[in-house]
């Protein structure tokens, strides 16, 4: 989506439609093997297309007059990855995150610079998750193995590093990080648990709990966990609208596989006053 031109590019069936305003008119489509889309700015559209087993394509398109503005080859270091396309600080960059399950995950950076893309693959992970960047695009934090990792931006080095607390090994660090502000982090845990963590000392300091959808035991989420007393919350994906305001979603409690539904919640996280 861009920031204020209110489109939409969705993926499916290997095309991409652009969709605008409120009523989600079709306005444009581009047809070929399309892995992916997204929107960095009002006049720069970024899609990923598949070329064969081993290359991706990235490409760069002007919204004003749906022409391409420049291409690249990418290799997939393990062969049919799934490609997905993330944010960058930059308006004329873009993340992509390579994705090949046990077989790795990598990251890349792609910029748009005189005409041209420039495609740089971070070199430090094959284990990464996706990434989210300070405000300032400096540095950037990551999971990868199980850790926390910060880093400078574009090619380290890694200034901070956090593993999960042994004494919780009911739990362990889930995939989703992303900042607040510039000094601290919400980072999703395996079992739903939303813990901020003190980027300066790299350490968990508290635990954000929405009203209605509080850590419970998890066998009162779970009918099939029936016995277990680790805690846990009805959170299943939380995406950031800014660097305080979040977007989660929540599984219906209890329920059984494939059945309830799911509930979006927005929210804040207020100033923090740590000592």
């Amino acid at each position: 989506m861009t920031p204020d031109g209110g489109l939409i590019a969705a993926t499916g069936d290997n095309r991409i439609t652009v969709l605008a305003g409120t009523a989600l008119e079709p306005i444009h489509r581009l047809n070929d093997c399309y892995e992916d889309a997204r929107f960095t700015s009002n006049r720069l559209l970024w899609t990923c297309i598949r070329l064969r087993s081993t290359t991706v394509v990235l490409e760069a398109w002007d919204t004003s007059t749906w022409q391409r503005i420049a291409a690249t080859e990418v290799r997939d270091p393990y062969g049919d990855s799934a490609f997905q396309l993330l944010p960058h600080p930059s308006r004329d960059s873009i993340v992509a995150w390579c994705a090949a399950g046990q077989d790795g995950q990598c990251l890349f950076w792609g910029s748009l610079a005189d005409g041209a893309i420039v495609v740089d693959r971070f070199p430090a992970l094959d284990d990464a998750a996706w990434p989210s960047f300070h405000p300032s695009g400096l540095d950037f934090l990551v999971v990868s193995g199980g850790e926390l990792h910060r880093y400078q931006f574009p090619k380290g080095p890694m200034t901070g590093r956090m593993q999960w607390p042994p004494e919780d090994e009911d739990d362990q660090m889930g995939e989703l990080v992303y900042y607040v502000r510039s000094e601290s982090a919400l980072l999703v845990s395996n079992n739903g648990r939303l813990l901020l963590v003190d980027l300066a000392t790299m350490r968990i300091r508290d635990e954000i709990a929405i009203a209605g959808h509080e850590p419970r035991p998890i066998a009162e989420l779970y009918m099939s966990l029936s016995g277990r007393f680790e805690m846990a919350s009805d959170v299943s994906f939380v995406l950031p609208l800014s660097h305080d305001v979040f977007l989660s979603v929540h599984r219906e409690v209890p329920s059984e596989p494939d059945e309830g539904r799911d509930h979006l919640l927005m929210w804040q996280i207020p100033e923090l006053t740590w000592t």
